[in-house]
């Protein structure tokens, strides 16, 4: 028995299954590539405009919403699933591409028509032809309604026109109304990648602005905006900007720090050391490390082992001054005795006869 060409009806038949194939393929790779985008972020769900799934008919816009992640995640199953059945069906046209010709005794007799007989066995039925083929692969496409279509038009202007805004002025209230419009035309399944960009481009200008303030100006509270800033930066997607931020954060935590115990040293009150110390846990805080204090400079005079007796009167920045030739050092003897205090003590009032450690 020889083996017969393959039908050009059947090589058509396996070309579109392929074509079919390659096409659900494609869809997959563009929906893991949006997936793998939203992971930019730290919190996807914190961004509105990412949240839900577009709509493409009015009435839609009340249903209960979907979440994107969890929309895209069903897309890719199910397309997964089409694209098993396709190439179970590819595989078996293959199969029937190279397959042997059979042989019919009757070459003259007109061929079956393949369709359903009704009618009992061994009884004349009718034939119900079947219905035609409905092409692979090629569902009709969900029609936009008229009024989405308007809306999406008037977004995009207005999309135009607050880019340009934020274009001459990097405010918040600027990048808020961007984000607004890209909730508009994320709705509806518009594309927004422009404002995306811009958005991180302002975020940027936004970071450099605040790092400027803070070096003219090292204070908590301009450590506090740089980081707030620094926030919006890390949300958009701007890394670059994000760790520029944090390392000047970081940097002038160290000045403030520096600046806060000069002071203290020079003017030893309760109110500078808790200054001190707030400086100092958020050096810590930014820097991964806690940065020791500068030792007192007549340290090395004392001896190991050396306590002291509080006498009537006495206060703590005198005893600072007998044994570290400055009143500014009281912090050291306090720590080192922390178990008797509770808190930090007034140093104008200790107890007589309390034994302190001195070294």
């Amino acid at each position: 028995m020889t083996t017969a060409a393959p039908t050009k009806n059947n090589s058509s038949h396996v070309l579109e299954l392929e074509t079919a194939l390659g096409r659900i393929h494609a869809q997959i790779e563009t929906i893991q590539k949006r997936l793998k985008d939203l992971e930019r972020f730290h919190d996807p769900d914190s961004l509105p405009y990412l949240t839900f799934k577009p709509v493409t008919r009015i009435e839609d816009l009340a249903a209960p919403r979907v979440p994107l992640r969890t929309a895209l995640r069903d897309d890719i199953k199910k397309l997964q699933e089409q694209a098993e059945a396709l190439q179970a069906d590819l595989q078996a046209a293959r199969h029937k591409q190279q397959a042997p010709a059979t042989h019919h005794p009757h070459p003259h007799r007109p061929p079956v028509h393949h369709g359903a007989i009704h009618g009992s066995p061994g009884q004349a039925g009718t034939v119900t032809p079947q219905s035609a083929p409905v092409p692979i692969g090629t569902a009709a496409a969900t029609p936009v309604d008229p009024e989405i279509q308007r809306l999406g038009d008037i977004a995009e202007r207005t999309l135009d026109q607050r880019l340009a805004a934020l274009k001459a002025s990097s405010s918040f209230d600027n990048m808020h109304d961007v984000i607004e419009s890209m909730k508009e035309l994320s709705l509806i399944g518009r594309d927004s990648e422009r404002a995306w960009i811009a958005l991180q481009s302002a975020a940027g200008k936004r970071v450099n602005f605040a790092v400027n303030i803070l070096r003219s100006d090292c204070t908590e509270r301009n450590i506090a905006m740089v980081l707030m800033i620094t926030k919006e930066a890390a949300l958009l997607g701007n890394e670059d900007a994000s760790q520029g931020g944090i390392k000047a954060a970081a940097d002038a935590t160290i000045t403030l720090r520096k600046q806060s115990e000069h002071k203290f040293r020079t003017a030893p009150t309760l109110e500078n050391l808790r200054a001190l110390l707030n400086a100092g846990a958020n050096q810590s805080m930014l820097n991964g490390d806690a940065i020791p204090l500068d030792n007192p400079p007549g340290l090395p005079l004392v001896r190991a082992g050396m306590f002291h007796t509080v006498k009537p009167g006495e206060t703590l920045q005198q005893i600072s001054q007998q044994y570290f030739g400055s009143p500014g050092w009281w912090d050291v003897i306090v720590f080192r005795n922390i178990e008797k205090f509770h808190g930090f003590p007034d140093p104008n009032k200790i107890p007589p006869g309390t034994l302190l450690k001195i070294s």
